[in-house]
């Protein structure tokens, strides 16, 4: 019994001191990119993370047909790699002022009303589904995170950070 009981407290312990580092690494396999209404223009946002960089943007078409079917294959509408490179305005917002970064990506030409959008940074690549219409309808300070209306916090909690 005794035994138990040190084995359950030693569990505890180490539950105790690793999951908050594995919180500060964040979880790759939960890492939405969040979108913001920047004066009537879209803009992805996603939370500067300690020491991650941000390598590239990618455009996809919807993956999804209007019926909701997946589609047997999508295509790259248009991708920057290096995107900390300095550009000029775009819809693509990627932060600078802790905890958040900022920078502008120009895009050549019109984006469909929805589509794929994916972020690789040096620890794991975000991806979310980008609409439109529901991106206009946000308000001041919120951010669509997974279809859901959140706040910034709730993106940055997300992310582990």
């Amino acid at each position: 019994m005794l035994r138990g009981s040190r084995r359950l407290a030693r569990t505890l312990v180490l539950m105790c001191l690793v999951a908050p580092l594995a919180a500060c690494f964040g979880d790759p396999e939960a890492s939405p990119v969040g979108f913001v209404n920047t004066g009537g223009q879209a803009a992805a946002v996603i939370p500067a993370c300690a020491d991650e960089d941000v390598l590239s943007l990618a455009v996809d078409d919807d993956p999804y047909d209007e019926a909701g079917s997946l589609k047997p294959e999508s295509d790259t509408l248009w991708k920057v790699s290096d995107p900390r490179q300095p550009r000029s305005t775009g819809p693509f917002v990627i932060g600078d002022t802790s905890p958040w970064r900022t920078e502008s990506t120009a895009l050549n030409g019109e984006l469909p009303n929805s589509y794929m959008l994916s972020i690789e940074t040096t620890r794991r690549l975000a991806t979310s589904h980008f609409d439109k219409t529901r991106v206009a309808s946000l308000g001041d300070r919120e951010v669509l995170i997974d279809g859901e209306v959140g706040s910034l916090k709730d993106l940055a909690k997300r992310w582990g950070c």
